[in-house]
């Protein structure tokens, strides 16, 4: 298969970003033989003859893998988080043997490396080898691609040297050659081609309508004579989402309607400059789904064809698409939101365009089919988001597919010796995490702890109510020390829920991942009942002495526990003295702590070592044993009202992650 890439460098300053999804099946996409240009979509119309079929080419896109790299088994069951990269490659094998190896190509959705606890410790390059034995053409840049920094995505960027210091203990256990612990995400991934870049059209250089010198906006798939231009977008919601250091000399496009102009302009430059039969947009944004209701009398129901809830799909992807003018793009492969979504929708002139994607940590992957005939035209394109095809019956055990079958060449018939290789890479990430899974901090946890993106969650109640006991402020010009009143979290920096049993260092470190730091300051109960009101990107979960009471109005009142145990109200001029993260501190999912936290305290955030992560493992080895097992006890039958009190009936949207 040859692959040609060309760079355009341009003009659209503050343009930015794309994606999309709605829901499961397949979506058939009708060609006009006279011009390519003018495609009629269909779901499985009989006018699509397959006996004029010569061939099948087709994209696979796998989305927001997240580092998750491992399976996770649980009697013959995979969990959400576990189909794992042996059965993930095993899938890509049978549609390569299916279509033949030339015709299939693999597409990365971004948010590729961080989540997975291997990968993390790595920064990436355990989730790099693992991916790059899938042969990716292409991978797009996902918010989460800039949370080490932005050495990991342009070479000449200064290394930060404290960025690495922990990172480097794990890296060493990793076979190969890695340039003293430290690759370029592309590196990792295409360790032979050394100029090859990320896609995005919309990364520009801060103030200007210049792109970035590490992504590449376009790209062609030459299927020996079917070519397949490629618009690589990142999601404008990368400025909401991501540490605003790592970001602060960029810009990503803006609104929908200019993202809608970049993927116009690119696709008219593919189609008349490289010549290519059809475009795809590789992004990493986001689209929803959501029920349809109509009116029936004096009552709003959900709409329903028999027992099916109708659905649509929302979001930037789709907003996107409306704005749209060309013709030529058949569908958007998106990212971002972790929703399984297959759908249509139109742009501005009408001309329909798929919208796709796989669930996260690649539990589905996307496969958009191109249909030719025996003149290499297009006749009809197709998106299947994949069943997972390396086992079967998964949800309740039947059927099931163990590794160990996939990887024995007389049980498999689509076993190649990537396999094995695969498995050598998740051998080395596996011996990574069971090294941490064996330091104990709690020896037992009687249940689970849960995590919630719309609720305070037992989860971010210990980790804040730990962090609360242990952290001190110290004002910046009296140097008196005082505890902290509260902690709070954003929603999406909880990754993970607590098992019960005990607890390990592999469990912190898997429920807090992120390389982030605690900002202390003061803050006026008025301020704080506005941040608290804030569910941008869902609940910022809390600990310590704070109680709060939520309505339709939104945060009404605030009440702090005193020495005998009673709450008391706060007045709005009272201040109060609480600990954030440097994402929310630096406007991350909406905050706006930057400007309503004073006298700030940021000794933390000065040394890799205070990563919370970090802090929170010191904290539970320093703990002793008796106090430990008191404060587990505390969260066994968790009643998120002891501190939330939700006395609203408003519903809030879905988060983006």
């Amino acid at each position: 298969m040859k692959k040609i890439k060309k760079k355009h460098r341009i003009l659209m300053a503050g343009l930015g970003v794309l994606a999309a999804f709605s829901t499961i099946g397949a979506v058939a996409v009708a060609c006009n033989n006279q011009s390519k240009n003018r495609q009629l979509y269909s779901n499985g119309s009989t006018t699509l003859d397959p006996k004029q079929v010569a061939r099948t080419v087709a994209l696979v896109n796998v989305n927001d893998l997240h580092g998750a790299i491992l399976e996770n088994v649980v009697n013959n069951k995979i969990k959400k988080d576990g189909y794992g990269m042996i059965r993930v490659l095993n899938d890509i094998n049978i549609i390569r043997q299916r279509y033949g190896k030339d015709n299939v190509s693999v597409v990365l959705g971004g948010d590729n490396y961080q989540g997975g606890l291997a990968s993390d410790l790595t920064h990436g390059l355990m989730a790099g080898k693992a991916l790059a034995l899938l042969n990716p053409v292409e991978s797009v840049v996902g918010n989460h691609e800039f949370d080490w920094g932005l050495e990991y995505l342009d070479p000449k960027h200064p290394r930060t040297a404290s960025n690495m210091a922990l990172a480097k203990q794990y890296m060493s256990l990793v076979e190969g050659p890695n340039d003293q612990g430290f690759q370029t995400f592309a590196q990792t991934l295409w360790p032979n081609q050394p100029k090859k870049k990320f896609l995005a059209a919309n990364i520009f250089k801060k103030g200007t309508n210049e792109l970035v010198d590490w992504v590449d906006p376009t790209s062609v798939i030459d299927f020996n004579g079917f070519k397949v231009g490629i618009v690589g977008l990142a999601t404008e919601d990368t400025v909401r989402t991501t540490l605003f250091a790592n970001i602060k000399d960029l810009d990503f496009g803006g609104k929908p309607e200019n993202l809608a102009k970049i993927v116009d302009h690119y696709a008219e430059k593919l189609i008349k400059e490289q010549k290519v039969d059809t475009v795809v947009v590789l992004s990493h944004s986001f689209a929803n789904e959501y029920e349809l209701t109509r009116k029936r009398g004096d009552k709003t129901e959900v709409w329903r064809d028999g027992k099916v809830a109708l659905k649509g799909t929302e979001g930037e992807a789709v907003e996107i698409i409306k704005n749209m003018t060309s013709n030529n793009v058949t569908a958007i492969l998106a990212a971002h939101s972790h929703k399984l979504v297959n759908d249509k929708m139109r742009n501005k002139n009408g001309h329909q365009i798929i919208v796709a994607q796989g669930h996260s940590k690649a539990n589905t992957i996307s496969e958009l089919r191109f249909n030719l005939n025996h003149e290499n035209k297009l006749l009809w394109s197709e998106m299947i988001v994949n069943p997972r095809l390396s086992t079967a019956g998964e949800i309740d055990g039947t059927h099931f597919v163990p590794e160990a079958d996939l990887l024995d060449p007389a049980k498999n018939k689509h076993y190649d010796q990537n396999l094995l290789a695969m498995k050598k890479v998740l051998d080395q990430a596996k011996a990574i995490e069971d090294k941490l899974d064996q330091d104990v901090l709690v020896q037992n946890n009687p249940t689970e702890l849960k995590r919630e993106y719309f609720g305070q969650g037992a989860v971010g109640s210990f980790v804040s109510d730990l962090a609360a006991d242990n952290l001190k402020y110290k004002h910046p010009t009296t140097g008196i020390e005082k505890p902290v009143d509260a902690v709070l979290w954003n929603a999406g920096g909880l990754r993970a829920d607590i098992p019960a049993g005990p607890i390990t260092k592999k469990d912190i470190l898997t429920v807090a991942p992120f390389d982030n730091f605690f900002i202390m300051g003061e803050i006026s109960v008025a301020d704080l009942k506005k941040e608290f009101s804030n569910e941008t990107k869902g609940k910022a979960p809390f600990g310590g002495k704070l109680r709060i009471t939520k309505t339709n109005d939104g945060i009404t009142k605030i009440e702090k526990k005193q020495e005998d145990g009673q709450f008391k109200e706060l007045n709005d001029n009272d201040t109060v003295i609480i600990a954030v993260n440097n994402f929310m501190w630096t406007n991350g999912d909406g905050y706006t702590f930057s400007k309503t936290l004073k006298n700030v305290d940021s000794r933390y955030d000065q040394d890799f070592e205070n990563a919370i992560k970090y802090l929170l493992i010191r904290w539970l080895e320093a703990t002793p044993a008796e106090k430990k097992e008191k404060l587990m006890d505390k969260y066994q039958n968790f009643n998120a009202s002891d501190r939330y009190i939700d006395n609203s009936t408003k519903t809030p949207a879905a988060p983006t992650k």
